[in-house]
């Protein structure tokens, strides 16, 4: 079995803006190959938050192909893609997207909910990743009460609770002091 997990081949992207064309990404080739740690560095407005949208099925591309694992994702059906998105690919997000609403132990545990994990265990496990960020006594506030670098760490714990293939991080530190980080 190959160690290659994703690869892509000549993705394109552009946005249109009135009648004019935005080229965001102009033909880009990649691959990624278990146990690969890879930076994407470049100026902003570059293109590195719409690949890791588009790598993670948040975007589409405008041409191009993604393979998962010898399968293009363009192939995949919706429930397969959602399969993909919540079970192989944990994303940190560079302005976090936690859920206002619920309160931090509800953010982390909800990726294994919707894996109809059982809450009991669902909420051990949440615990668990909270108090390996440092946050254990910071559960029951809710995002807006927590400081930035806090957001930061429980998206981080989020996106690695389902103990995913893939991650995929769009300036996951920024937030973060040099030691957390």
């Amino acid at each position: 079995m190959s160690d290659l997990i994703l690869e892509v081949k000549g993705l394109k992207k552009s946005f249109h803006k009135d009648s004019i064309e935005i080229q965001v990404l102009k033909g880009v080739d990649f691959e990624a190959r278990k146990g690969d740690f890879t930076t994407i560095m470049g100026p902003s407005g570059a293109g590195k938050s719409t690949f890791l949208y588009i790598l993670g099925t948040l975007d589409t591309p405008t041409e191009g192909e993604i393979i998962y694992r010898g399968t293009r994702i363009s192939d995949f059906r919706r429930d397969d893609e959602n399969l993909f998105r919540n079970e192989k690919v944990g994303f940190v997000f560079q302005f976090y997207h936690l859920l206002p609403d619920f309160n931090v132990i509800e953010n982390i545990l909800f990726p294994l909910l919707i894996r109809r994990v059982e809450r009991g265990e669902a909420l051990k496990k949440a615990e668990r990743f909270l108090e390996i960020m440092g946050l254990g006594h910071r559960k029951d506030h809710r995002p807006g009460e927590l400081s930035g670098g806090e957001q930061q760490r429980v998206a981080i714990a989020r996106a690695l609770i389902n103990e995913p293939e893939i991650i995929l991080a769009d300036e996951p530190t920024g937030n973060l002091d040099r030691k957390t980080g």
